[in-house]
């Protein structure tokens, strides 16, 4: 099988392209756009919590300001949290229906351990109901 040309995104363009594509869930992601964009996102969870500590220690007893800051960010991210993480699942030739599964009370969590695997799977090499894969020629 051989290998179409694949740039691998950059951390940061990575993360551009999930606010880019945050109302697409219906094409493929690569594992490596997933996991840095994963990686940057929790790199600016970390700096939120730091800023929010530095304001509280500043000017003291500013939790409103801090969790206000906390909503604004987790608001932000929440499109493109879901739709990175639909658009890996498709590319591991998986529905989306399994983000809804691991909701479910009491046996949600096997389920999400699952789909968390699946988002390590490699592409699938052929093309699926959710595009040409972004890998592999066909």
């Amino acid at each position: 099988m051989s290998y179409k040309e694949y740039k691998s995104p950059s951390f940061l363009e990575a993360y551009k392209n999930a606010f880019a594509s945050c109302l697409d869930f219906d094409g493929r992601s690569r594992r490596a756009e997933y996991w840095k964009y994963i990686l940057v996102y929790y790199l600016l969870i970390i700096v939120t919590f730091a800023i929010c500590f530095i304001i509280d220690a500043i000017i003291g007893d500013a939790d409103s300001i801090c969790m206000g800051i906390l909503i604004i960010f987790f608001l932000a991210h929440i499109l493109p949290n879901l739709s990175i993480c639909v658009r890996r699942l498709h590319d591991s030739g998986h529905s989306a229906k399994w983000l809804l599964a691991s909701c479910i009370p009491f046996i949600g969590a096997p389920i999400g351990l699952l789909v968390f695997f699946y988002l390590f799977k490699d592409s699938d090499e052929d093309e699926n109901e959710w595009g040409e894969s972004p890998k592999y020629y066909i």
